[in-house]
């Protein structure tokens, strides 16, 4: 039977210098991409552990060929174009359309969230309109919909800190109920990387070869900070 739930990640392909930009200075080009393929790869991985879903990568840029990335069960779509509201409420509307009764989008960059947090999105949706995954630097990791709500992705200052307090607003003033999981952090500045490395547990198997290599990069970061 086909999944009736469907997970979108939105993601950029992990191109040297176009990708984790403002890690770069304490990282190298190349160092912040290999951060952000490794977040993507745990990402998807994340979602191996989520039973009964459906799995889309929504690429940026439109062309950019995921196949070394995903897996043969991952769909890989355009975002298209427009800023980032506008391109997710295009593909979420695209995958209600497509029949799919609960969609969740996330980000790429997010190395704390858990199968658990996916999960229980997906059952806050059986009693709410919307859920957010609210992350540490004011914006989200996650939103998921049991129908389309275009009007969460107009007004929003994409890329500040208020996205996801204005999203709250934009929900209740519609009359949407919403649901909130765990706040997570994701890694976009350097500080992040610091906390993040702090954060993950030593006992946590799935994240060891993530915290390995958040540690070197670390080191190398510190290197170049003394030079």
């Amino acid at each position: 039977m086909p999944a009736s739930h469907v997970i979108v990640v939105f993601a950029k392909y992990p191109v040297p210098g176009r990708v984790k930009t403002r890690l770069i200075g304490r990282l190298s080009p190349a160092e912040a991409a290999e951060l952000y393929r490794a977040c993507l790869a745990l990402t998807l991985e994340c979602l191996d552990h989520v039973p009964d879903i459906a799995t889309i990568l929504a690429a940026s840029p439109d062309e950019a060929d995921f196949s070394d990335t995903v897996g043969p069960n991952v769909h890989v779509v355009p975002q298209g174009p427009g800023h980032l509201g506008e391109r997710m409420n295009r593909v979420i509307k695209d995958c209600f359309d497509d029949g799919y009764q609960r969609v969740v989008a996330i980000g790429g960059d997010c190395p704390g969230m858990r199968p658990s947090d996916v999960i229980e999105a997906l059952a806050q949706l059986e009693n709410h309109d919307t859920v957010i995954g609210p992350a540490v630097d004011g914006g989200y990791y996650l939103l998921g919909l049991r129908r389309p709500a275009p009007i969460l992705f107009d007004s929003v200052a994409w890329g500040s800190d208020r996205v996801a307090s204005q999203t709250r607003a934009i929900a209740r003033s519609a009359g949407l109920s919403m649901a909130e999981l765990p706040k997570r952090r994701d890694i976009d500045e350097y500080a992040d990387l610091v906390a993040i490395h702090d954060e993950l547990l030593d006992d946590d198997i799935r994240l060891r070869p993530f915290k390995r290599l958040v540690g070197r990069l670390l080191v190398k970061g510190d290197q170049r900070a003394g030079q």
